[in-house]
């Protein structure tokens, strides 16, 4: 009985210290290139979201005939999409082509970056960067009467068997505009600034976080 625990001690101690000496690669160490796909996804644009606010129904009672409310329930309301389909109208109105923007703005922000500049090739990569926009809308300045475009960009980092390595979501800090909606939708130069804007800051924010995994 001696000897069979030994053994078995002997294992669990092997087994440790094949564990511990086991260390997650971390993604950049793999990294020798890497690329962006040029085919950008964009979502679509729903003509309706859930409002931000829950209406609270204080009086019990029926909606229908089978669905009913009680004392203290709240609601969320569908309200219009209005602030993503104005953007929506716009790029259509002037022919701007989001993901080429998208496109050449990551690009851009990954040429500057210090650490990944000589990473970066247009082809040939062992890794590839993949970006879809999920959302994008404008936004109002809370102290001002300006307004600024929002980005939500996911990305993905797949290795040469189109394995996810990584991934990530990121939306753009607000952003300093002179501009209220109605002028940056009055001129194309106006809403492609606003876009560019908006791509450089989440791209920027996207890498640096890359950068730590």
């Amino acid at each position: 009985m001696k000897y069979i625990n030994s053994i078995l001690f002997f294992f669990i101690i092997i087994s440790f210290t094949a564990c511990s000496s086991k260390k997650e690669i971390s993604l950049n160490s793999q990294i020798n290139s890497i690329s962006l796909d040029k085919n950008i996804a964009i979502a679509n644009v729903p003509k309706t979201v859930k409002s931000p606010i829950s209406i609270g129904l204080g009086l019990g009672g029926y909606v229908s005939k089978h669905v009913g409310i009680n004392v203290g329930t709240s609601v969320r309301p569908d309200i219009k999409n209005s602030d993503a389909l104005n953007l929506k109208r716009g790029i259509e109105k002037f022919n701007i082509n989001l993901e080429e923007l998208v496109f050449r703005g990551f690009s851009r922000a990954i040429n500057e970056d210090k650490f990944y500049k000589n990473k970066f090739v247009p082809f040939g990569a062992n890794h590839t960067i993949h970006l879809f926009v999920s959302k994008y809308e404008m936004d109002d300045s809370f102290i001002s009467s300006t307004a600024y475009a929002k980005l939500y960009i996911e990305l993905k980092v797949l290795d040469q068997n189109d394995n996810v390595l990584y991934t990530n979501y990121e939306v753009n800090d607000s952003i300093d505009s002179s501009f209220s909606q109605a002028q940056i939708y009055s001129k194309k130069q106006y809403l492609e600034k606003a876009l560019n804007d908006a791509i450089l800051n989440t791209s920027k924010k996207l890498i640096k976080e890359m950068k730590s995994k």
